[in-house]
């Protein structure tokens, strides 16, 4: 049931890749007979996913692609509208001509822009639309979340959600939520039954369960220790922690005291965090369930927090998971 740090980010990683696909997905591996095309990623954003809309035709594909990333994908040819969802915002392009192109590129000096290389060689820019996904400094959270129970409804969560409120290419509904005495840009992932579960699990429209929550904000040095002083308030604990080159598992420590435990993890995240790039990730569980998650035999419902710390793109994501008791 419970993950090491780096496999539940995969896992959650391949699931959302299995949920991207309206209609045929954009295949990697392309025919000869059939053209590809390079997705270049030359900004200082993830670009999470991209969508095509070719006439009433949706194709889209996860790519996670990191600055400096590339990938390829089958061109749906034809002129079409592209999405692509950039974390914290969403970029637009209208009509781009991709029959004639061989790559796109998103350009790093400015934004929303792409460089278009044509068959011929020839390269062109455009300028997209934006849409931040963060709400203003200023602004209130349209939800609250404090507590994700297994099997919470999505009204439960938030209640206040449109009744056909926007969603990213995976079906999460996109909104603002209050955390950790922040305003996040938040991602509210329904449960999607598989062919097998529909008559077990009906998901009737506005009854969805909710499965998964992701919350994005700019990083920096406040925000990050905002975040552990308010999981540290709640009674959580680091339980596991990868940054680069350095794997933690605090229960195997030899140092047992929490305090000191803590002071370790904040002297990695602050070499990290005066670095140019690396990446950290931190589990966070309940201190006084951490011997019954480590047997694998939580005796409550227990919710837990993978905090993903993103040097190369400045962002900082919470994922919340809930898992529930196995000894009732």
């Amino acid at each position: 049931m419970l993950h090491s740090c780096r496999l539940s980010v995969l896992l959650s990683l391949v699931f959302a890749s299995l949920l991207l696909c309206s209609g045929p997905c954009l295949a990697r591996d392309t025919p000869e007979d059939e053209k590809s095309l390079t997705i270049r990623n030359q900004s200082a954003e993830e670009l999470l996913s991209i969508r095509f809309t070719v006439g009433h035709q949706a194709n889209y594909a996860r790519l996670d692609l990191l600055p400096g990333g590339e990938d390829q994908l089958l061109n749906p040819g034809g002129s079409a509208d592209l999405r692509m969802d950039m974390g914290l915002s969403l970029w637009d392009f209208s009509a781009i001509r991709l029959a004639d192109l061989q790559s796109l590129t998103l350009c790093g000096e400015h934004r929303p822009c792409l460089l278009l290389r044509g068959l011929d060689g020839k390269t062109s820019h455009v300028t997209g639309r934006e849409t931040s996904l963060l709400p203003a400094d200023d602004a209130r959270p349209v939800c609250a979340l404090s507590k994700f129970r297994p099997g919470m409804k999505m009204q439960d969560a938030c209640a206040l959600l449109e009744k056909d409120p926007p969603r990213d290419d995976g079906g999460a509904v996109l909104t603002s939520l209050g955390f950790a005495d922040m305003v996040w840009a938040a991602r509210l992932t329904p449960y999607t039954p598989g062919d097998d579960d529909v008559e077990v699990f009906p998901v009737q429209p506005g009854d969805e369960v909710l499965e998964h929550v992701e919350l994005r904000q700019k990083l920096n040095d406040q925000r990050l220790n905002t975040l552990l002083s308010s999981l540290y308030a709640m009674g959580y604990r680091p339980w596991q922690a990868e940054l680069p080159g350095l794997d933690m598992n605090f229960t195997e420590m030899p140092v047992a005291d929490q305090k000191r435990q803590m002071e370790i993890l904040h002297m990695a995240l602050g070499m990290l965090m005066n670095a140019p790039r690396g990446d950290a990730c931190i589990m966070m569980a309940p201190g006084d369930m951490l011997p019954d998650l480590i047997s694998d035999t939580p005796r409550h419902d227990v919710q837990l927090f993978t905090i993903t710390v993103r040097r190369p793109t400045a962002t900082l994501i919470v994922d919340m998971t809930a898992y529930s008791a196995t000894i009732q």
